[in-house]
């Protein structure tokens, strides 16, 4: 019953990290028995859970949770599924492996390539400077959709970039590095 209780209790948590309590907890049973696995888990419980929890809700996108640039009326037709399939993915990553963030990367830099393609197709008929503003702005809350920092945020929302500034900031958020450099961290 114990043991159904600790399994039970880390169930919602990444695989790793239930598999690091649940060892611990089984380690302590081997050397110190029932009341040393008992005692660990208490521990555990009142300090590693909540810290390891709140960590978890930080990096974590709520499965409702999507970008309003899909629903402004510019985005792709297979935009809406993309981000839905890449948010799971997302929230995976955490019992994945490097290989897995690296698909992630290449996939979330070809799919804002294409957004940005077909977001020139639709508003060619717009100013330069118009253009790349709704580019910037649909890189932008893609990239902090997926819990990262947009480049030059604060200058953008300032009004402080150049065309040639914000070029450098999209080109930057539709780029495998920037995307593999982000899910390493």
């Amino acid at each position: 019953k114990f043991f159904d209780d600790v399994r039970q209790t880390f169930e919602s948590l990444p695989r790793f990290i239930a598999k690091k309590f649940n060892d611990r907890i089984s380690s302590a049973y081997r050397l110190k028995g029932f009341a040393g696995a008992q005692e660990k888990f208490s521990d555990i419980i009142r300090h590693d859970l909540r810290l390891v929890e709140l960590t978890h809700q930080v990096y974590t996108i709520a499965p409702g949770e999507l970008p309003g640039y899909l629903f402004g009326g510019l985005a792709s037709d297979d935009a809406y599924g993309a981000v839905r399939s890449m948010t799971f993915r997302f929230n995976a990553l955490v019992d994945g492996d490097e290989s897995d963030a690296a698909l992630l990367a290449q996939d979330l830099a070809e799919f804002l390539c294409d957004e940005v393609e077909h977001l020139n197709r639709t508003l060619r008929d717009e100013s330069a400077p118009e253009l790349l503003g709704v580019l910037y702005s649909m890189a932008a809350g893609i990239t902090e959709h997926f819990k990262a920092d947009p480049p030059e945020w604060s200058r953008f929302t300032g009004k402080k970039l150049t065309p040639e500034q914000l070029k450098i900031a999209i080109s930057r958020m539709i780029s495998v590095r920037f995307w593999s450099r982000h899910f390493r961290t």
